[in-house]
């Protein structure tokens, strides 16, 4: 069972993910966690976010990568911290926009 991503956006989030890429060697700093987070909750905002953690690796890796090597140990280190994040606390996905509230409006 995979975490939710949407529960990447509450309690530690992806601070925990932070912390496991910096334990595991990871060049990473707050500018990376804000975009990680800014990433989730856009996906979120747009209906996009996918129904499973695991599937948005690829994603996450663009952003906390720097170098090939890290782009390999990336998937690794990923799988081992959702591990800790079970069971998971889920928030809801976004609502569908309705004609008192339009989708927002892409930046």
């Amino acid at each position: 069972m995979s975490s939710s991503p949407s529960s990447l956006l509450g309690g530690d989030g992806l601070l925990g993910l932070h912390e496991a890429l910096r334990a595991d060697r990871f060049v990473v700093g707050p500018g990376e966690l804000l975009a990680a987070t800014r990433l989730l909750v856009r996906l979120q905002e747009t209906g996009q976010l996918p129904a499973d953690a695991g599937s948005l690796v690829t994603l996450l890796r663009a952003v906390y990568c720097k170098s090939p090597a890290e782009q390999k140990r990336f998937g690794t280190t990923f799988d081992k911290w959702l591990e800790t994040r079970k069971p998971e606390v889920t928030l809801p996905q976004a609502e569908e926009p309705t004609a008192d509230r339009p989708a927002p409006s892409p930046t």
